[in-house]
């Protein structure tokens, strides 16, 4: 009887040992895992910023002059503000949201630079490759009775980390996606020389009218082809080498209108293209509709209006 308790005491310690061999052989290869994970990803950021730093230099230029307009328009706002009453507080709800707004172009130029993009995410990875290193080390750094709680810790905190590191990988990548997509276009404007969208012009008298053209865009407009669309009761002149005239037809968007079409070669940003159209208005006293329409070789067709108001 002696004999067989002593057998399976035995057998159940064998039993044991080998549960635990097992268990730390898993636990082993668990932190080997993580830390080829935590290098792969530390590759992988490594690389993306190649793609980000492509759109890093537009961006930047891009964003300081979206923030140069946003301070404009600012500005502009606040001396509307000044002239109404409870201003403090319109102002103070306005410097929120520009400081919103630069905070958000700022943070779009940190995550597509070298801190954002690689040493960020990475000092995640690396991070987690630490923790990881360390607990296949377990040995060394707790005696045998508490080594399977340490260890379950550094898993845990290793795996902490990537999560944090892939997280703020997934930001960089988003704000590649987002400068990728926001490819810069020109973008246009149209009023008279006294910025209002509106012009009179006295009936049965021939009149020069100026029309001004704005690039408000992002980037330089090329081969534009400009329509200014008049209705059928405006009679056009002719000027050489000014423009051309050009009676629309039923299959267009404005039938019957005559068309003045002229061109821009180059259309640098913030700069205002001038022309002048002689016309006759005609009899009828009362405002008449002057669509505008833009074609531009980067962007799509941008339709815009302007007013003229035949008077007395």
């Amino acid at each position: 009887m002696g004999n067989f308790f002593a057998v399976e005491k035995q057998k159940f310690f064998i039993v044991e040992a080998h549960k635990s061999n097992y268990m730390d052989q898993a636990v082993f290869q668990s932190l080997i895992l993580l830390a080829t994970f935590d290098i792969a990803l530390v590759t992988i950021t490594i690389a993306n910023f190649a793609v980000s730093v492509s759109f890093l230099g537009r961006e930047t230029r891009l964003s300081r002059k979206r923030m140069e307009r946003r301070r404009q328009i600012f500005s502009e706002t606040l001396k509307k503000l000044q002239m109404q009453t409870l201003k403090i507080e319109n102002i103070k709800k306005e410097i929120k949201e520009v400081e919103k707004d630069i905070d958000v172009l700022s943070t779009r130029i940190f995550l597509l630079s070298w801190s954002g993009a690689v040493i960020l995410p990475a000092s995640f990875f690396i991070g987690s490759l630490i923790v990881a290193v360390l607990g296949i080390n377990i040995d060394i750094l707790f005696p045998p009775p508490n080594q399977y709680v340490g260890v379950t810790g550094f898993i845990a905190i290793s795996l902490g980390f990537i999560v944090a590191g892939f997280l703020m990988l997934l930001i960089v990548i988003s704000a590649i996606d987002s400068a990728a997509r926001r490819i810069p276009t020109p973008e246009f404007e149209v009023y008279f020389p006294d910025l209002t969208k509106t012009a009179k012009i006295k009936c049965k008298t021939s009149a020069t009218i100026r029309i001004c053209i704005n690039n408000k865009g992002e980037d330089m407009g090329e081969n534009e082809r400009v329509f200014v669309n008049f209705p059928p009761a405006f009679k056009i002149f002719e000027s050489l080498g000014a423009y051309r005239i050009f009676e629309q037809g039923e299959d267009t968007d404005h039938p019957h209108f005559t068309a003045v079409i002229f061109t821009i070669d180059f259309h640098h940003i913030d700069n205002v293209f001038n022309t002048s159209i002689q016309l006759m208005p005609p009899d009828e006293k009362k405002p008449f509709q002057i669509p505008v329409d833009i074609y531009e070789k980067k962007s799509e067709k941008t339709k815009l209006e302007l007013t003229i108001e035949v008077i007395d």
